[in-house]
């Protein structure tokens, strides 16, 4: 069953309100609240599972019998315009974030957990694509290249002031 904590439920709340902090929101009229997906995924399986080297797990659902379930805040960097890319920092770290014009719709959202015997305890859930955390001192070495390599190749996206 997952699980999901009073502080991660802080956390997961940036993906369901307008934030300034990038573009993965889950539209409020499929899930109005982190407490409404935590019941469809209870209710659902995954399309996919990643297994990743630390131990986590990436849950992908594929909702297509939903239709768009939100916003898709990652991007190839070959598809943007490389000028309209700033640097900006996101829970400590420094990202690329580009700037463009509309965000993509998805119908795929990603669960991150860990295990901790029978329960799923959800790290984090977002609208769009599986993506690897962000490359941080401590990841073990294959993480940490994986994550380098996958971000050297993609970006997060934020609708730019008009």
């Amino acid at each position: 069953m997952y699980k999901l904590s009073k502080e991660r439920l802080a956390h997961l709340n940036i993906h369901f309100v307008d934030s300034q902090n990038g573009g993965s929101i889950f539209y409020k009229d499929v899930f109005a609240s982190p407490i409404e997906l935590l019941n469809y995924i209870n209710s659902n399986h995954p399309s996919e599972i990643i297994f990743q080297l630390n131990g986590r797990e990436t849950h992908v659902f594929n909702c297509e019998n939903i239709g768009h379930i939100g916003n898709s805040g990652i991007a190839s960097r070959k598809w943007v315009d490389s000028n309209s890319i700033v640097k900006e920092n996101r829970n400590g770290f420094m990202v690329e974030v580009a700037l463009v014009s509309e965000l993509q719709v998805t119908n795929t959202f990603c669960v991150v957990i860990e295990k901790e015997g029978v329960d799923l305890n959800i790290i984090t859930a977002f609208p769009g694509p599986y993506a690897p955390s962000f490359p941080y001192n401590g990841q073990n070495e294959s993480d940490y290249q994986l994550s380098v390599i996958f971000w050297n190749k993609h970006v997060l996206l934020r609708v730019k002031d008009v």
